[in-house]
């Protein structure tokens, strides 16, 4: 520690003698990468759908008159989508914004076709 001349104490903890045999240089462990529990790329796509979810029903639910004030956006749930075929999201779909004013019928159709191929976020972990 007399070499050391920093402004903050440092503790330092010395390991016993080895025998001779043991004295040859041993490099130290190598700390291990931390693991991620999900898959990065799936969670990146499924981020990308929820943002583009949002702006499309803000999009479609943008209040053009204060009469308008009492309508709210629905929530969609993209896990209980997933579990219904393509036919079955789009009538979910359809009921879930039955009280937008504006036509829907291109929303639906893109993210039903978005689902395709999106994993629950349930089965995202790696194995």
């Amino acid at each position: 520690m007399a070499g050391n001349e920093s402004s903050t104490p440092r503790v330092t903890f010395l390991t016993p003698e080895k025998p001779e045999k043991a004295e040859e240089h041993v490099k130290p462990k190598k700390l291990g990468k931390l693991t991620v529990k999900y898959n990065r790329r799936e969670i990146q796509r499924r981020l990308n759908l929820e943002e583009w979810v949002d702006a499309k029903l803000q999009e479609l639910y943008q209040n053009k008159d204060a009469s308008r004030d009492n309508q709210v956006q629905p929530d969609i749930d993209i896990d209980e989508l997933l579990d219904l075929s393509a036919e079955d999201q789009k009538l979910k779909l359809q009921v879930i914004m039955k009280e937008c004013a504006r036509p829907t019928g291109e929303f639906i159709a893109e993210l039903v076709q978005r689902l395709k191929g999106l994993r629950k976020i349930s089965t995202l972990r790696h194995k």
